[in-house]
């Protein structure tokens, strides 16, 4: 019984932080709405550092004024915070099972489906409070040949002035690897996506 529960408050936990680090943070309003992009693996630009993860078999390339924290979570969750140094700007990326983010209401198939440029309200089944945001499809885009999404979010208590907030789902086999950052960071975001591979 003790193992259940642990497991049910690690779920959670874990649940939580999907919801409050990656989906709930930014206003956002809109993008390039093209039917599809696809993007291919070029070499990063000069001086840019190589990030890689053994275990999803992935790797990519970020400015060299970056600093790049790493945490596990457990349940093959883990999340990449990168942050430069100069400006204060960053990146939260987080990796994780398919099958978890779909159970916290982040369904990547269901997403993937909907047209371009429309929006859907999320709220994650394990949350305790009210607390919505808007979700909007931006486009399909093929990372590398790998299947993505690129979108924005748009926290439900946002005010006005809130920071735009962008980001990419890209799907590596049974995990998905989301990437959020702010819209000022766009370009850095699309250097980064070129630079993506999965498998090494």
């Amino acid at each position: 019984m003790i193992i259940y529960i642990v497991i049910a408050a690690a779920g959670f936990g874990i649940a939580y932080f999907v919801k409050t680090e990656f989906f709930s943070k930014n206003s956002a309003t809109s993008l390039s709405t093209k039917q599809t992009s696809t993007i291919k693996t070029i070499p990063a630009p000069v001086g840019w550092k190589t990030y890689t993860d053994k275990n999803y078999q992935l790797k990519f390339s970020y400015p060299p004024a970056d600093t790049i924290q790493t945490k596990s979570y457990g349940f093959k969750v883990s999340s990449i915070a990168l942050q430069n140094t100069h400006n204060g700007s960053g990146f939260q990326i987080l990796l994780l099972p398919k099958t978890l983010a779909s159970a916290v209401g982040q369904d990547f198939n269901s997403y993937y489906a909907m047209p371009n440029n429309t929006s859907k309200i999320i709220k994650s089944p394990l949350s305790q409070d009210n607390e919505t945001e808007k979700f909007t499809k931006v486009n399909n885009s093929t990372i590398n040949s790998l299947k993505a999404i690129n979108y924005i979010s748009v926290a439900s208590d946002a005010k006005p002035d809130t920071p735009e907030e962008i980001g990419t789902f890209i799907e590596t086999g049974s995990n998905l690897v989301l990437i959020s950052t702010g819209e000022n960071n766009k370009k850095q975001l699309d250097e980064m996506l070129t630079s993506f591979k999965y498998p090494l």
